[in-house]
């Protein structure tokens, strides 16, 4: 929760709308934020697909001048 805080994540102040939020341990001295978006009615407006290739649909759409690149964006969401 300090690490949430310290980066003002979570700050007092006036809100302009709510979403439930609990802490679960994990490993010895973390703890990850679960977000619960289900009471402020945000998973009924919002649609996501976040889709995952296999290596062969990769490879068929992949041409001699193809880059790739990964991203780690575990920062982004807490992690």
């Amino acid at each position: 929760m300090k690490k949430a805080i310290r980066r003002a994540y979570i700050t007092k102040g006036f809100v302009l709308s709510l979403i439930g939020f609990l802490a679960v341990e994990k490993g010895d001295g973390d703890m990850r934020i679960v977000y619960d978006a289900t009471k402020s009615g945000l998973n009924e407006v919002i649609w996501a697909h976040f889709g995952l290739h296999n290596a062969a649909s990769i490879l068929h759409m992949a041409g001699a001048e193809s880059y790739f690149g990964d991203l780690d964006l575990g920062e982004m969401f807490l992690n």
